[in-house]
């Protein structure tokens, strides 16, 4: 129990000095020294590095309903009622490679490391928010341990002997990958080959690439297989240059 003396320490008077009353006089001013106005990764650069900038709530839900956030960011998320990331070096310097990159030439792999809480998933969700507004189709695993550690089920496969499939994670998967790329799936990517389910199923050659998403996503008996199929299929179009793709995977040494 706190004794009355204490009290008596928080009601006294308190003097602030002048000095200290007028810089709160600009709260403005001290706004704008930690908040960018621009809010377009694909303007980034090094004079935004340590501002924040806010990311609309429709691109928030596109992008991030199904993860990719850590869970406490999401909730002070919640507690300010906006969606802000803060702009870091690492993330400013993949985006200029990345604006920069020639696709004509061997894919070029990009590795965030550091320790628990220094930014790397924050880092990682301001790039996957360019390569939306850069066009690219997005391949993104929120987090591979949960495939690893904490699948929901796990069956013997019946397309490659010896493996494993995740069917229910992997439908899940299918439908975070259509709801990120809707905007792309509905236009002129196709398949580039027949894919043969069972006697009576098949996707057709030239099919829409998102008729191939459904089927996994609506027979999950074959959601870990279409997976595989939906790899090889991104990777002909990307080859072809029917599409530029971003594969980008949170907590890749799980």
């Amino acid at each position: 129990m706190l004794k009355s003396h204490t009290f008596k320490l928080f009601l006294g008077k308190i003097r602030i000095p002048t000095a200290y009353l007028s810089t709160q006089t600009q709260p403005q001013e001290h706004l704008q020294s930690f908040r960018t106005s621009e809010d377009s990764p694909l303007r980034h650069s090094d004079d935004h590095i340590g501002q924040f900038y806010k990311i609309s709530s429709d691109v928030k839900k596109q992008l991030f309903l199904y993860g990719g956030f850590p869970k406490l960011y999401e909730t002070q998320l919640k507690t300010f009622g906006e969606t802000c990331l803060m702009i870091r070096k690492p993330s400013v310097d993949i985006i200029n490679c990345l604006s920069h990159i020639n696709l004509a030439n061997p894919t070029i792999r990009f590795v965030l490391y550091g320790k628990k809480g220094t930014g790397k998933s924050l880092s990682l969700a301001h790039i996957i928010h360019y390569a939306y507004e850069a066009g690219y189709l997005l391949v993104h695993v929120p987090w591979v341990g949960n495939w690893m550690r904490r699948c929901q089920e796990s069956s013997n496969s019946d397309f490659k002997p010896g493996t494993i499939d995740l069917n229910l994670d992997a439908a899940a998967w299918l439908v975070h990958f259509k709801h990120q790329n809707s905007h792309l799936l509905n236009h002129e990517l196709k398949t580039t080959q027949d894919h043969i389910w069972s006697a009576r199923e098949k996707t057709l050659k030239d099919a829409p690439l998102l008729e191939l998403v459904d089927h996994g996503i609506n027979r999950i008996k074959f959601a870990s297989q279409c997976i595989v199929i939906l790899a090889n299929e991104i990777k002909q179009l990307s080859v072809a240059g029917k599409c530029k793709t971003l594969v980008a995977v949170d907590g890749f040494n799980a």
